[in-house]
Order: structure tokens, then C-alpha cells, then sequence
């Protein structure tokens, strides 16, 4: 029954910090979206890094118009018959496809010749399109729309646009909007953009359709007419644009119908090459030969910059770049539909394992908040670990930010209230402990580890041992229960005197008690052991020795058990015939040199007080009848009392001893005429 409400409780306890970690991961993630969106980011760079291909691309080349080509040939814009020159060049050097990553909004009177080029050397130029809302900038006249009229739900609604001049109809045009994030680095790119009702694709989708089809001539929007967007798979994208002969199912996309650019390749690892190098005819022979060229510009006049996940700074032709490389090699990342499912699973099964944990370090009997968030850490790191192995060998993008999040708030939850029901079982296992084991002993063994090791020390202490005579017969004849409660009582007195006077119960055992005053703790100015003390010798000091306070107790408890002694007897009285002798009190004090420790297997200890000064006052409590004194005191006790007077009894041999005792007896009659005597 206790273990099934034991399970009952950890289930408990889990379904809180489950619902504390999802509460707290939803408001998180819902009130700073930024943060969280960055660690996203910074992670995906990270993989990004992690999973970049160090092969030189050859097929995909870049061509820059930079700082040297503008101190070479002018100052940009260049006239439209020098970009004719370029088209006509790269067309000599055997390029396959040329992508102008550059918008021609302005008219001038040299359009027709390069209009005419760009048509004959098989050439893309570009357009921009806002996607905020409320641009409202319309400059040029947008081109190439889809043939089907109508947008589908994937298709990003734009608001404005930059398109090229009317001169450049019939040239192929792909749109190269995208969202840059705070980072200044694009990591999505619509496939299709929306604006008054028609669809546009994208750059590098044309440039696709185009070098692949090869099927019009001239190339018109009803190349494209074969391309269609179908539902993905539940392991797949959202959605996916078929209708190309790629090496793969398509294109993904995710639920806003963008394709993740995929980051493969450093920049450097795309061979550049100087567009006046080109102009002027200054290019390795055969370097382009049958190559796909994006024109665009890294020079600093142009502010044609972003940030990749391998540069702070870099040009945005290079995004093109990677779009073709990556369909080409049939690499483009997918964004799984289920991914917000993925997650849930994710963070369940590290909920599991935060919960039962399968390392023998981190098993039940070793938990703490510690050992919490360490499994925590490197559940996460698995989680990143998945998400670089999932894009390298599956093409697969995860985002893990969620599932982390979850998992770092389900570990601070359950560590914490962990933490606190074991501090609060720790304290309540303490109390017991202190309760059946003196304090400073219960306090040693809660910071170790148990063990099978003989732990003791030699000290000096005074032992008191009271006992109460005539016990067992009034057992005989009194219930248990009426027997035990005056064992209580007396049990308590004793705890509440010895406290009192700066004691320790050591032990119980039977009806007697073990107190115990250790030099260790009260340091004492302690009589010179030569000087001996006579029946009225009394030598009064500032600080009262261990023996003084112990036969303070002494006195305390003998005063103070009368009453109890006194109504036992008038139980007795009324519920018997037969004669018992009365109840009373026993006291033996010593003092002297005793180890105090513990022994015993590391599965059952006992702590123990042994030495001459134990013994001795055991048996001189047991002649208290005898002598007729209820609070005997042995010599190394006798010594060192000059609070009180004693009176010698003489030399006694005790059982178990080799050497004679000299024992000293208090006088009562003083302690029970007047109670300042005995203060």
C-alpha cells in the first residue's frame, strides 16, 4: 500500500512539473519570440557549419561585379550596351545559363540591344517585390506571372514591387524578394509571390525551368505551366512543387510556401570571377565552359550585402547560389510538416528520461537538481546532435529550440520540487535520527556515507546513569500501557534535565538512562587532580566543571520524578493487596577518560559510550540501595565538583574492576529541607 502511494505521488509530481514546464515553455515562447528565434538561428548556423561541404562547385559559378570591376569599368549603373558585352562574353567563354541576380527598372535608349542579348544568350534577370505590408513602392512593370490566373495559399502576398522597364518584355524574369531577419541573413525565400491577383516565381525556379526544360523557344511563362504544388507526407514538407526533372521528389516547401535556403557551401567554395575580368577577355580558358553563372555584386556602392551562416558579411548573389546548387544535388532541406508533433515526441521521451534515468550516476538514489540538469544538458546536446545528423544524412530540418526550452523548464521544475520534498525528508529523517541518537552524533553521520568501519574517539566525559529501582516488579503488576507511560515520563524528564544543564541523553536502555557531559564541548576550569575533596571541602569557581552541571541534573531529575514516583505508589495502592516496594530513583556520576563512536556493519551500526568512567557509574547507581543514597558520585567525578559538598563513603571494590573506588554520596538531607541547596 506505501509503494503504491509512493508511485501515486512521483506520478503526481510529474504531471505538476509537466504542466509547470508546458505553461512556462508557452509563455516563454509567446512573450519573447525574438530570443528564442535568435537561439534558433544561432543553432541552425551552427549546423549549418557543422554540415558544409569543403568540395569546390564548378557548375555553379558567380560572377561579381566588385570594387576592382567598377574602378575598371565605371561606376554602377553600367550603360545597358556594357551589360550586353557581359552577356555576349560569358556566352563566348560556353556558359549553359546566365542568372542576373540585378533589376533594370529605369529605361534607357540602349534596352533593345541588351534585351536582344539577354534573349539570345539564354539569360534570367530578376525583380524585387515587397512583402510587408504597405510598401507601396511600384516601380517598373512586374513580368513572367505564372500562366494559371490566381494565387495558391503557399504564394506570399506582396504589397509593392521593383520591376524591370517595359523594354525588357519577353526577357525570362524570377522574383528575388525574401525576408531578412534581425540577423541580416535570409534563411526562407518564397517560391511564389502574390500581387493583384497573379503569381511569380521565384529566380532561381526560372533559372531551373529554363536550363532543365530546354523544351520553348523562345522560353515563355508556359514553361512553367507543368509545375504544381501537392500536399507533403507526414515525415515530408508541407508541401511540394513537382513539375521539374530534379534528382529528387521536388522542391519542398514549408507552410508559408518557402523554400529553406540551403546552406552548404562556404562562399569561398564557389568559384568567383571578376565581371571585368570578363569585359575584357582576362578568364582561364574553359573555366566556364557549359557553367551556370549568377551575376551579381559584393561591392559596397551596391548594398547588395547579407549575412550567412559562414560570413558577417557576404553578397546576396550567393543565395541563388546555393538554391541551385542544392536542387541540383537533390539537397534542398525539409521542413517536416509534423514538426510541432516531432517536437511534442521529443519532449516527451526527455521527459522519460529526466524522470528514469538509465545511467547509474544519475539513477533515483542520486538525483539532485544537479544531476537533473546534467541529464538535461545532454538531452539537449542529443537534440542538436539529431538535428546536424538529420540534415546531413536525411535532408531533414528539425528545430529543437522548443523541445529544449521544455526540457530545461521540466528539469528546473522537477530538480526544484525535488530538491525541496527531499530537503524537507531530509529534515524529517534527521529529526527522527536526532531523536534516537544524540544530536552531534546524528549530526556526523547525515553528511557521511555509511560504512563498515570502526569510528570512534577517546574523550573525556562524565557519565550519569539513573535507573529506577523496583521497576520490573511494577511492571509485574501494573498494564503495559500504564508501564509505558511513566517509562515516558521519566524518559522525558531525563532528556528535558540533561538538556537543561548543558547535557546529552546518550542512550536508554530498559528503565535506565545514559547522560553523558563532554569536556570537548564545555571547557571547564577544572580543579588541579591532586588536590582531593573532603566531606566539607568546597572550593567555589567562576565556571562550573562538567561533574557540576551533571549533579545539577542529577538533583533536578531526583526532584523532579517525586511527583511521579508518588502516584505510582497510589496506583498501586488502588488496584493491588499485595505489598511493592515504592518506586524510586538511582544515580551513579563519574568521571574519566571513555570512547565514544560507533560500530558494526554499515547496514546496522550502534553508537556506544564504553570505558571505566561508564562502568563505574553503572555499578555505583546499582549501590545506591545498598548505601542508601540515591546519587552516588565516583572519584574522577568527585575531583573535579566545587559547586557542591560530598561526603565520602569509603574504598569499594566494583564488580568488574581490578582496583578499589573511592565513592562519595551527596547529602540529600540538605537538597530536601531547602531546593536553594541544591541550585
Amino acid at each position: 500500500m506505501r509503494v503504491l502511494s509512493l508511485l501515486s505521488s512521483q506520478r503526481r509530481l510529474a504531471l505538476l512539473c509537466t504542466a509547470l514546464a508546458t505553461a512556462l515553455t508557452l509563455a516563454l515562447l509567446g512573450t519573447m519570440p525574438n530570443l528564442f528565434a535568435n537561439l534558433e538561428r544561432i543553432s541552425g548556423d551552427w549546423t549549418w557549419r557543422l554540415a558544409a561541404d569543403s568540395r569546390q562547385e564548378r557548375r555553379v559559378v558567380l560572377v561579381d561585379i566588385n570594387e576592382d570591376s567598377l574602378a575598371r569599368v565605371g561606376p554602377w549603373p553600367w550603360p545597358r550596351q556594357t551589360m550586353a558585352k557581359l552577356s555576349n562574353q560569358l556566352a563566348q567563354e560556353g556558359v549553359n545559363l546566365q542568372v542576373f541576380d540585378v533589376v533594370f527598372p529605369e529605361p534607357t535608349p540602349q534596352d533593345a540591344v541588351f534585351r536582344q542579348a539577354l534573349l539570345k544568350n539564354q539569360a534570367i534577370i530578376s525583380q524585387v517585390f515587397a512583402l510587408t505590408p504597405n510598401a507601396n513602392v511600384n516601380t517598373g512593370q512586374p513580368q513572367f506571372a505564372m500562366p494559371k490566373a490566381g494565387c495558391s495559399l503557399s504564394a506570399a502576398p506582396a504589397s509593392g514591387h521593383i520591376a524591370n522597364a517595359e523594354s525588357f518584355s519577353g526577357v525570362p524574369v524570377g522574383h528575388i524578394s525574401a525576408g531578412i531577419d534581425g540577423a541580416g541573413q535570409i534563411r526562407h525565400q518564397p517560391a511564389f509571390v502574390c500581387q493583384n491577383g497573379q503569381a511569380y516565381p521565384a529566380l532561381f525556379l526560372v533559372a531551373l525551368a529554363k536550363a532543365l526544360g530546354q523544351t520553348n523557344t523562345p522560353f515563355s511563362p508556359d514553361a512553367l505551366a507543368n509545375l504544381t504544388i501537392e500536399e507533403g507526407g507526414a515525415s515530408g514538407p508541407r508541401w511540394w512543387l513537382r513539375g521539374l526533372p530534379l534528382p529528387s521528389y521536388g522542391i519542398p516547401l514549408n507552410e508559408h510556401g518557402e523554400v529553406r535556403i540551403p546552406w552548404w557551401t562556404p562562399s569561398q567554395q564557389f568559384i568567383a570571377v571578376s565581371a571585368s575580368d570578363i569585359l575584357e577577355g582576362r578568364v582561364q580558358k574553359g573555366l566556364l565552359d557549359n557553367a551556370w553563372v549568377v551575376v551579381g555584386s559584393t561591392a559596397l556602392g551596391l548594398n547588395d550585402r547579407i549575412t550567412t551562416p559562414f560570413n558577417a558579411v557576404d553578397a546576396g548573389l550567393v543565395v541563388h547560389a546555393q538554391l541551385l546548387k542544392g536542387a541540383l544535388d537533390g539537397n534542398l532541406p525539409v521542413v517536416p510538416a509534423m514538426s510541432g508533433a516531432l517536437t511534442v515526441l521529443l519532449s516527451l521521451s526527455a521527459l522519460l528520461l529526466i524522470r528514469r534515468p538509465s545511467l547509474p550516476l544519475l539513477s533515483r538514489q542520486h538525483r539532485s537538481l544537479g544531476t537533473i540538469l546534467l541529464t538535461a544538458t545532454l538531452l539537449i546536446t542529443f537534440l542538436f546532435g539529431l538535428k546536424v545528423i538529420g540534415l546531413l544524412y536525411a535532408g531533414l530540418w528539425i528545430d529543437v529550440m522548443p523541445a529544449s526550452l521544455f526540457i530545461v523548464t521540466f528539469a528546473l521544475a522537477i530538480g526544484g520540487l525535488e530538491s525541496l520534498a527531499n530537503n524537507i525528508q531530509r529534515a524529517r529523517l534527521f529529526a527522527h535520527l536526532a531523536s534516537y541518537l544524540p544530536r552531534p552524533v546524528a549530526e556526523v553521520l547525515a553528511n557521511q556515507d555509511p560504512n563498515s568501519q570502526v569510528s570512534a574517539a577517546k574523550r573525556n566525559i562524565t557519565v550519569v546513569v539513573a535507573d529506577i529501582r523496583n521497576f520490573s516488579a511494577y511492571c509485574e503488576n501494573r498494564p503495559p500501557e500504564e508501564s509505558t507511560a511513566l517509562l515516558h515520563a521519566f524518559f522525558s524528564m531525563a532528556t528535558e534535565q540533561a538538556e537543561k544543564f548543558g547535557g546529552r541523553v546518550e542512550s536508554f536502555s530498559g528503565d535506565a538512562v545514559l547522560m553523558v557531559w563532554d569536556d570537548d564541548t564545555h571547557p571547564t576550569d577544572a580543579l588541579p587532580p591532586a588536590e582531593q575533596l573532603s566531606g566539607n571541602s568546597h572550593r567555589p569557581i567562576l565556571v562550573a566543571s562538567d561533574p557540576d552541571r551533571a549533579l545539577d541534573a542529577a538533583l533536578s531529575l531526583l526532584r523532579a520524578t517525586q511527583p511521579l514516583w508518588a502516584q505510582s505508589s497510589q496506583n498501586i495502592e488502588n488496584h493491588s493487596t499485595e505489598f511493592l516496594a515504592p518506586l524510586a530513583l538511582g544515580i551513579g556520576i563519574e568521571t574519566g577518560m571513555a570512547t565514544v563512536g560507533s560500530v558494526g556493519l554499515s547496514r546496522r551500526r550502534s553508537h556506544l559510550v564504553l570505558g571505566r568512567a561508564v562502568m563505574v557509574a553503572s555499578r555505583i547507581q546499582e549501590m545506591t540501595g545498598e548505601l542508601a543514597h540515591p546519587i552516588l558520585v565516583g572519584e574522577g567525578a568527585a575531583a573535579r565538583i566545587s559547586r557542591h559538598r560530598v561526603r565520602s563513603q569509603g574504598n569499594f571494590l566494583l564488580e568488574g574492576l581490578a582496583t578499589p573506588c573511592h565513592i562519595y554520596a551527596y547529602p540529600l538531607e540538605d537538597c530536601f529541607e531547602t531546593s536553594e541547596s541544591c541550585a
